[in-house]
């Protein structure tokens, strides 16, 4: 039967868009369409792009291959550089909200598909080039780095587990940074500079440039880039004795970023690209969360806050910056053999991160404090003081070398081995300077520490990868991959001072050898419209658990069915099922993008927070994650062209796991997983001549659901929480407009339109009256001028 004609088309993509009736709006915008121009589009600084009738089909390297986005076989959304500076991304936050499927947790963490996890090791690889970044949580605070997205070619987000190509923590899907190579034939230069104002808080502004060419030509090139951004607050921090102004907008914070490559070509078949990355962080007030654009932590106090007329203010007793810097260094070598391409990518990669936080109202477990909405008082000393500082460092080598066919073979391969050695240390210090004179008696340990901890850890994976396509027809493709891979944890972990009970100590090692397979089958309606199904399996490994003194937490661990801590907890895995289309109709005038999935998880690795302030990672049984993302632009008029990104996602328990106690429950069947089930974005691009130049309008709402019933919002688990806060829905508008004058693109922007100021989150602060809220930003109001030739 012939399915060419574009009605019948359409009609098989709606049928495809609609299996279960899940809709997924998970933060729309993957592919979304960039403003077309009535003039020729300013030159790219990276990837190439085609673009018809509006549409833009950008080319990336999910599959290790360079190829046309609509030509992948998979549930992906990719962002050019112009798209970036057209929809004003400016973090990894922006990019989730633009992207179904995926959003970007208050605990600073990517979930795609439902599938994320505040203990053990990511489940959202995380790369740069070939480098995967991410961090294994091991400790308090632990959080992924997140690049500065300024001198970029692309971003692409892959949904579902990459366990065969992408092996390195992307259990639930992977996040890949493509950053511009140097090239050997032409100069080119990339500038954008930015200055904005938030409503009733601080300035932003931003500059950077980056330039690259041929030194020799056809031989050497280089590339290099800086950029420094500073973002305004909005919350000031008050002294919650008096009432006054201790640091106003103290929730600002600043980024700088450096990069360097050079490239060099000694004969035809050899090219060798080494680079370095680096980059700073700092936030002024670490304690808190990141907000939808700007890198300042959005907490505040409840009691001290009027949201609705745009007072925030904390009260929090000093301040509590946080600092993160990496540094990346890399080799890639390629090699051509023929028909073949021989890749090798060699890596080290360094971070030091340190956070303080308020934690006064800690001390109320052991020492009595009041505690009400605006003061922390301990009976004879007042208003308490007591911070935590926390610092991780991370050191990880990396190398990989695989060999791959030419994409324009009917079978086409990629094999290679993957090593990777990552060492990280964290150290927690509770610094309590009064603790002596309040219980009359030396309990402090080293210097004026209530508590100090520390975990010195290691893991390690060495890998052998292999994946195939072969192409049984001109029409109909099938794919194969596995991954096998030998993977190893090993720690040491020391607490001691007076919250701990006196000095533990305790070490544990755990080993894993899975096999993560793919299988996959494609079928070429024609040039322009493809279906296709996908299997693949995802899997994290093991760990072992920090030393919890018995005498502290003894009776919370009984409550929670545990006779003592355990020592370590086991490896968790996930099975991803899914079909999709990707749809070219009525001449390229639309595009649609779609799937539908289910995800099994099992063994899920989770925290449990106990009532003496201390974790436990165990494994809580099963979940099943299901629904669908759509993605759509549409070319409904010569100068207008409308896109919608929808997506929905329905994980929850499906498992009830009880502890030995009677009618108590770790987790419960039916409890969700932390993760919003609607998010979209509908844009509108309007383009058009004025005075000769070409000009344009772009247009955004964004929409994300509020998640109800998760586990401690259920009384019959351990971890109930009657003041846990149900995350409210955000509705969030955006506009730009602006003029390109040759290379140089002047637009104004207004984030935030409507000024929303929705709480996103509500939570005690450990069990006590005082409640931290967070916020949306307020609405910024900005200039960016960007520059590209």
């Amino acid at each position: 039967m012939s399915i060419l004609h574009s009605k019948t088309i359409l009609k098989a993509s709606v049928a495809a868009i609609s299996l279960g009736c899940i809709s997924t709006p998970s933060h729309a915008q993957s592919e979304p369409a960039p403003v077309p121009s009535p003039v020729p589009a300013p030159p790219q600084t990276g990837g190439d792009t085609a673009t018809t009738n509006g549409n833009e089909d950008i080319v990336v390297t999910a599959t290790r291959n360079s190829q046309l986005l609509s030509k992948v076989p998979l549930s992906i959304s990719a962002f050019s550089q112009e798209k970036m500076d057209l929809l004003g991304v400016k973090t990894i936050a922006d990019i989730a909200a633009l992207t179904p499927g995926v959003t970007f947790t208050q605990r600073k963490a990517i979930a795609i598909r439902g599938i994320v996890s505040n203990a053990g090791a990511g489940t959202t690889g995380i790369y740069i080039d070939e480098t995967p970044v991410q961090i294994y949580n091991a400790g308090a605070f632990v959080t992924d780095a997140v690049p500065a997205l300024f001198d970029l070619d692309r971003v692409e987000v892959l949904r579902g587990p990459q366990g065969t190509l992408f092996g390195s923590g992307s259990m639930g899907g992977t996040v890949r940074y493509i950053t511009p190579q140097p090239s050997l034939t032409k100069y080119s230069v990339y500038a954008r500079g930015e200055a904005s104002y938030i409503d009733k808080g601080g300035p932003n502004f931003e500059g950077g440039v980056a330039v690259g060419g041929p030194i020799i030509q056809d031989k050497l090139g280089f590339r290099a880039s800086g950029y420094y951004r500073r973002d305004g607050g909005w919350i000031d921090r008050i002294d919650r004795a008096t009432g006054a102004i201790a640091d106003k907008q103290a929730n600002w914070g600043e980024s700088y970023a450096l990069r360097a490559a050079l490239t060099w070509k000694p004969i035809d078949a050899v090219e060798l690209t080494p680079a370095i990355f680096h980059q700073y962080r700092y936030t002024n007030t670490s304690q808190g969360f990141p907000v939808t654009t700007g890198d300042g932590a959005s907490a505040s106090w409840e009691g001290f806050s009027d949201p609705s007329h745009g007072i925030f203010r904390s009260g929090a007793r000093i301040p509590t910056p946080g600092r993160d810097r990496s540094t990346l260094y890399s080799l890639t070598t390629k090699i051509e053999l023929g028909t073949a391409e021989l890749i090798g990518s060699t890596a080290y990669y360094e971070r030091k991160n340190h956070n303080i936080t308020d934690s006064s109202t800690y001390d109320s477990f052991f020492l009595g404090a009041t505690i009400t909405p605006t003061s922390v008082n301990i009976p004879g000393f007042g208003d308490w003081d007591s911070y935590d500082e926390i610092y991780t460092t991370q050191r990880s080598f990396s190398q990989e070398v695989r060999i791959q066919s030419g994409r324009q073979q009917s079978f086409r391969w990629v094999a290679g081995i993957f090593y990777e050695h990552n060492k990280q240390f964290n150290t927690e210090s509770f610094h309590t300077p009064s603790l002596d004179a309040l219980i009359g008696a030396p309990s402090t340990v080293r210097g004026d520490l209530g508590f100090f901890g520390s975990i010195d850890s290691k893991n390690s994976q060495i890998a052998g990868f292999a994946q195939f396509d072969y192409d049984v027809t001109d029409r109909i493709t099938l794919t194969a991959g596995i991954r096998k891979a030998q993977l190893k944890y090993s720690f040491n972990g020391e607490n001691d001072g007076f919250y701990n009970g006196g000095l533990t100590s305790a070490s544990g090692n755990t080993k894993d050898s899975p096999w993560t397979p793919k299988f996959g089958a494609q079928f070429k309606v024609d040039e322009n419209n493809l279906f296709y199904a996908n299997v693949a399996k995802g899997f994290r490994t093991g760990g072992a658990n920090a030393p919890i003194a018995d005498t502290v937490c003894r009776n919370d661990l009984a409550a929670s069915g545990f006779a003592s801590a355990p020592p370590t907890y086991g490896s968790d895995s996930v099975w991803n099922y899914e079909v999709g289309a990707k749809n070219k109709l009525f001449g390229n005038k639309l595009q649609i993008s779609s799937s539908v999935f289910r995800v099994d998880w099992s063994q899920i690795q989770s925290r449990l927070f106990l009532p003496c302030g201390f974790f436990i990672v165990a494994n809580l049984g099963k979940a099943k994650s299901q629904g669908f993302d759509v993605q759509l632009s549409a070319r409904v008029a010569d100068h207008l062209t409308l896109g919608a990104n929808v997506g929905y996602n329905d994980a929850k328990y499906t498992q009830t796991l009880a502890t030995s106690l009677p009618g108590v429950n770790l987790v419960t069947k039916g409890d969700k997983l932390p993760i919003s089930p609607w998010t979209a974005t509908v844009t509108g691009d309007f383009d058009f001549d004025l005075g000769g130049k070409s000009s344009y309008v772009h247009a955004e709402y964004r929409y994300q659901s509020g998640y109800p019933n998760l586990i401690e919002q259920n009384p019959a688990n351990t971890t109930f929480n009657p003041n846990y806060y149900d995350r409210s829905a955000t509705h969030l508008v955006y506009l730009r407009a602006g003029m390109r004058f040759d290379a140089l693109d002047v637009s104004v922007f207004a984030n935030n339109l409507l000024n929303s100021h929705t709480t996103t989150g509500r939570a005690s602060d450990n069990g006590t009256s005082l409640f931290i809220i967070n916020n949306l930003q307020p609405r910024v109001i900005g200039m960016t001028l960007t520059y590209r030739r």
